[in-house]
């Protein structure tokens, strides 16, 4: 079934330091499920969208929305990844594949249960964090799956946030123990100690020039040998950062309260409901050509800054 593209949408536009800003903020359900938009994921000529009553993909090509394929579990979307050839898709019930013979459902790997799972594939292997409860970290080498742990005594890692592929390292954000890093098979764990801005890590970025961590305390930046925190003093909307994406060099900072920015490395350009974002509260950010799809709690949001 194919969803006619006929939305409500608000369009606004105004020019600001010779630039013009066009943002496009999508209301109703005539797409969409539900107007919270809480993960927005690219696969080639699709756009996943995942809202809390449901998800919709978007057709770059078609111009034209349609739901997710039968034997698809699961509302919202919470994560995206192709890995030899099968499409990984997870949400707040399971972790869905999608291949040439169709769509298969993992709920469980090992202890942990498969909900809400973010993931990245990377150098042959598919790394999932499931963020529940009864969940974990676990590794796919597209023959068997693994369970992870930081050693011997350390249990399951049931509290990842996102995870995020940087110069050969996997980094992992946790919501009480600030980052995981697993280099040469060994574990490295930081915190504000070392330099970050808090314990809980939202969103991970990263550049050809360093890493960035999100957090309810502020930005932090990695550049390989040493943290910068930017707040709300450097120019940040809010100290309280969700979501984060990399895009042309530019880093796009989703906040809990006051909308969007772009930073270019010097400034930060905010960009809220003023500007005509369709809510203040961002859940997720994604890149599609030179337009940010940016999912709030109310609604969907799209924005192009030539």
């Amino acid at each position: 079934m194919v969803i006619p593209v006929a939305i409500a949408i608000l369009f606004l536009s105004f020019a600001s330091e010779a630039r013009d800003l066009e943002v496009r903020a999508f209301f109703g359900k005539e797409a969409l499920p539900f107007s919270w938009a809480s993960g927005v994921f690219r696969d080639g000529d699709d756009v996943w969208v995942g809202t809390k009553g449901g998800s919709r993909i978007y057709s770059l090509s078609g111009k034209a929305w349609r739901p997710p394929p039968a034997g698809f579990a699961g509302n919202a979307v919470t994560g995206l990844a192709r890995f030899r050839g099968e499409l990984y898709v997870g949400t707040d019930l399971a972790l869905n594949v999608g291949g040439p013979t169709g769509w298969k459902t993992i709920d469980r790997v090992a202890n942990a249960a498969s909900a809400n799972g973010d993931m990245v594939a990377s150098e042959g292997l598919l790394w999932v964090a499931a963020r529940t409860m009864l969940g974990g970290f676990v590794q796919y080498d597209g023959t068997q799956w693994k369970l992870l742990s930081r050693g011997e005594g350390t249990g399951v890692m049931n509290n990842i946030t996102r995870i995020a592929i940087w110069k050969g390292e996997l980094w992992a954000g946790t919501t009480n123990n600030g980052i995981f890093i697993l280099k040469s098979g060994k574990w490295t764990v930081i915190g504000p100690e070392d330099g970050l801005p808090g314990l809980w890590i939202t969103s991970l970025a990263g550049t050809e020039d360093g890493m960035y961590a999100g957090s309810p305390d502020g930005l932090g930046y990695f550049d390989g040998s040493r943290w910068k925190v930017y707040r709300v003093a450097d120019g940040l909307p809010s100290n309280k950062v969700s979501a984060l994406k990399v895009h042309e060099n530019k880093v796009i900072v989703g906040t809990f309260d006051r909308g969007i920015s772009v930073f270019d490395g010097r400034s930060f350009r905010n960009i809220g409901r003023a500007e005509g974002l369709s809510d203040d509260r961002v859940e997720s950010i994604e890149v599609v050509d030179d337009t940010l799809w940016v999912g709030t709690i109310n609604g969907l949001s799209l924005v192009r800054i030539p």
